[in-house]
């Protein structure tokens, strides 16, 4: 019997990719990036003018997991430099209206005058700043614990592991079968079926 194999053609629209079918690692890079932006491989290959096989073919290589990898980190650096922006103007401002209290306007002369802040408001900061803190310090403690319970199951598998390789093992008489027994006995077993 002849087995036939069949091959999908990918046709490249010259006008967008010339007569030369490779692609540039900055166009598999804007791939990848457009990809992660939008999330369809239609729209990224009417976007791009990447034929959908190929871009599915690229999702399974190595290089598009390292490029996900590179374009997801340099995103949560961003945004964790812009978060750390804003923790310290937000406890700059916390600090000011502790130090120098609330605004408020005097309704007899209309001007902005400051007036200490509230002792119920000063508790809250307080209550939320202490948890905040125990909750770090709690996590730098857990770090270091998870660490050493780790080496300890280690070292109780490699004690275990040396206990056992000091015993002797029994020794399993294997028999050997002919392929003409297994034979015999699976056409026993079909003509008791």
């Amino acid at each position: 019997m002849v087995q036939r194999t069949f091959s999908r053609q990918v046709r490249k629209n010259p006008k967008i990719h010339g007569k030369s079918s490779h692609w540039s690692d900055t166009q598999k890079l804007e791939a990848v990036t457009v990809y992660l932006m939008i999330g369809s491989w239609v729209q990224v290959a009417a976007t791009l003018g990447i034929p959908i096989d190929t871009l599915k073919h690229w999702k399974m290589q190595p290089w598009w997991k390292e490029y996900e990898n590179d374009i997801r980190r340099a995103h949560n650096i961003e945004v964790s430099s812009k978060l750390q922006k804003i923790i310290a103007k937000s406890a700059d401002v916390v600090l000011d209206r502790l130090n120098n209290g609330e605004f408020h306007i005097n309704p007899k002369t209309g001007e902005v005058q400051r007036r200490d802040i509230a002792t119920k408001v000063a508790a809250d900061i307080l209550t939320k700043t202490i948890d905040k803190d125990i909750l770090i310090q709690k996590l730098d403690i857990s770090e270091v614990v998870q660490e050493e319970a780790i080496l300890d199951r280690l070292n109780s598998i490699q004690a275990i592991l040396r206990q056992n390789t000091k015993k002797q093992l029994p020794i399993i008489d294997i028999e050997v079968i002919s392929t003409e027994e297994v034979i015999s006995t699976e056409k026993e077993k079909t003509h008791v079926l």
